[in-house]
């Protein structure tokens, strides 16, 4: 069915990323948002990352945690020297205003919320 179609999955790991994200993410009204956790506790549980796409073959994934092996913790991965918890912040605060599309919606907007403070329940257009 999407036999042809080009395919630009990037991970944002440099400012050059996070602009070309955040571009991505004004270029449409409609948006797929899922988030990745290191568990299903939306209470308990923490975000670690996150991934955006407005057009088929066009996505986005933003880590900002990480499980550091050695520590046995997860820690904040910083991109020029900016902590990734308040880039995913602001990045989600823009996400607010659009329409978007989810699966299992319900366990990403409450982990958002008790992760961020943002409550996209209002912008769920669609869940899968």
């Amino acid at each position: 069915m999407f036999e042809g179609i080009a395919k630009n999955y990037q991970i944002v790991r440099t400012v050059e990323g996070v602009n070309k994200l955040l571009e991505h993410i004004d270029s449409y009204e409609l948006i797929a948002f899922d988030t990745e956790g290191t568990g299903v506790n939306v209470r308990k549980d923490r975000v670690i990352g996150f991934s955006v796409s407005g057009n088929v073959g066009d996505s986005f994934y933003f880590p900002f945690l990480q499980y550091n092996f050695s520590t046995g913790l997860l820690e904040e991965l910083t991109i020029a020297n900016k902590g990734c918890v308040n880039i995913a912040k602001k990045i989600i605060e823009k996400l607010s205003h659009k329409k978007l599309v989810m699966h299992n919606g319900s366990y990403d907007c409450r982990i958002v919320k008790n992760n961020f403070g943002i409550d996209l329940l209002p912008s769920l257009y669609a869940d899968t």
